[in-house]
Order: structure tokens, then C-alpha cells, then sequence
């Protein structure tokens, strides 16, 4: 039988996730006709503590205090914000759905 997709639904682990917990969560879902995502954020937060899509950490594990000048954050949510968008891109082709029917959570 042929399974057809007519929505793509992509989770986005919060900071220190991983994408795991959340491929068994949308197989929970059972969400008829909608294909799931679970995608890794692309940083590694220092001594193993699972991943992050922005930098949030000093060197000495405090957090990133916002400060006039001060752009690591930015920066790197930029990047994520490009892998982002190839991997939306990339799932367009291959699934060939519109971008309303792709869903971010």
C-alpha cells in the first residue's frame, strides 16, 4: 500500500534535546497522512549536554548575557536559521507539498 502524504510536521528539540525523544513522540501521534521530522540542533552544548540551535553558554557554562556589542547568539542563529531553511527546502522536493502544508513544533 501506498502511503501519501499530505502534511510534513518537523520538531525542533528545545535546548539541551535531542531529536530521539521526539521521533518516538510523533509516532505517539499517529497523525494520519502527515510524515514527521525530528531534526538535531546543529550546536553541541559543551560537556555532553545535548544540543542547542543557538549558542546560549560562556566557556564557563554561565549563560550569554545580552550586552551591547555582543553577536555570538546572533550569529549562530543565523546559521541555524540557513540549515533550517535547506532542510525545509529539501523536503519540499522530495515530498513536492507547498509550504503551507509543512508545519514547524
Amino acid at each position: 500500500a501506498q502511503i501519501i502524504l499530505s502534511n510534513i510536521l518537523i520538531l525542533l528539540p528545545g535546548l539541551g534535546d535531542t531529536a530521539a525523544p521526539y521521533r518516538k513522540f510523533a509516532a505517539s501521534m499517529e497523525l494520519p497522512q502527515t510524515g514527521c521530522v525530528s531534526l538535531r540542533p546543529p550546536l553541541p552544548i559543551p560537556l555532553d549536554m545535548g544540543y542547542q540551535w543557538f549558542e546560549s553558554f560562556e566557556p564557563d557554562m554561565n549563560l550569554i548575557q545580552p550586552k551591547k556589542g555582543e553577536k555570538r547568539r546572533i550569529r549562530s542563529l543565523q546559521k541555524s536559521r540557513s540549515i533550517l531553511h535547506d532542510a525545509i527546502g529539501a523536503i519540499r522536493a522530495t515530498f513536492n507539498l507547498p509550504l503551507s502544508r509543512i508545519f514547524l513544533f
